[in-house]
């Protein structure tokens, strides 16, 4: 059977621009996961609304609404609802219906050491790996993380500073790994929103750009290190307490996406 090849290892081959390799790597959908375009659509549009906090984590997702909202049919929602559980973002409870995934705090702190875990690995793949185009790939990504934070774009900058991790994956060039990965930074988003620190508690620009510099000096143990320091300062600025309020209706979160924002 001939090995899956990444997008970005494509990208590489190819020397696609970071916009073409974002379209085809930042799929949360699990490889093989039978859908069509109405689903795809439909599943981007409650997957952004999520993960960007326009839906509060616990909600209730009752399919009618979510049909209505999207002009899809009721067997399409519950098919939605579905493949968003696989990827951890909601929750079914069995004749109470679906939720927005409202991690505990144990769970909150399991996710980011499973991420600390994998991801130190990754950051020295990609240290022993890296070639001139991952680089370019990197740097060119934290030119618009600075963009986003400078430009007072939260939405954009939020959704780049997850991003970035999920690029890293990718450029490590081992795909089971970068799925289980996107599905964590998926959950990773809740948890900022569930238990937001007095700091922002979401990564930092210059804590990435450290991390880059030691991939591109090859320095794969300090590479590893850095990254896990950094999810360590990430849990540590969240206030693990909070409960946040209701901010919009579901018809009104769906009815925008974080790009047009």
């Amino acid at each position: 059977m001939q090995k899956e090849e990444t997008a970005v290892g494509r990208a590489t081959k190819q020397k696609m621009t970071l916009n073409q390799v974002r379209s085809e790597l930042m799929r949360p959908l699990p490889a093989g996961m039978p859908t069509s375009p109405i689903e795809d659509d439909a599943f981007e549009r409650l997957y952004d609304a999520i993960v960007n906090g326009r839906i509060e984590p616990g909600s209730k997702l009752g399919e009618d609404e979510i049909a209505f909202a999207l002009a899809i049919t009721r067997m399409r929602a519950r098919k939605v609802l579905q493949q968003l559980s696989v990827v951890g973002l909601v929750t079914l409870i069995a004749n109470r219906g679906a939720f927005v995934a409202k991690p505990s705090v144990n769970e909150a702190r399991e996710v980011f050491s499973a991420r600390r875990l994998i991801e130190g690995e990754l950051a020295a793949q990609m240290a022993k790996q890296r070639t001139e185009h991952d680089l370019s790939l990197l740097r060119q990504h934290l030119e618009e993380q600075r963009a986003a934070m400078y430009g007072g774009n939260r939405s954009a900058y939020v959704k780049l500073i997850g991003e970035f991790h999920i690029v890293i994956a990718e450029l490590s060039r081992n795909r089971v790994i970068a799925r289980i990965l996107m599905q964590l930074i998926s959950q990773s988003s809740i948890i900022v929103m569930l238990y937001p620190g007095s700091q922002h508690a979401s990564c930092s620009i210059d804590e990435h750009e450290t991390i880059v510099a030691s991939i591109e000096a090859g320095d794969a143990d300090g590479a590893a290190l850095l990254m896990r320091k950094h999810l360590e300062l990430q849990e540590s600025r969240l206030q693990l307490n909070a409960d946040p309020s209701r901010r919009v209706t579901l018809a009104e979160a769906l009815s925008v996406r974080s790009s047009d924002r």
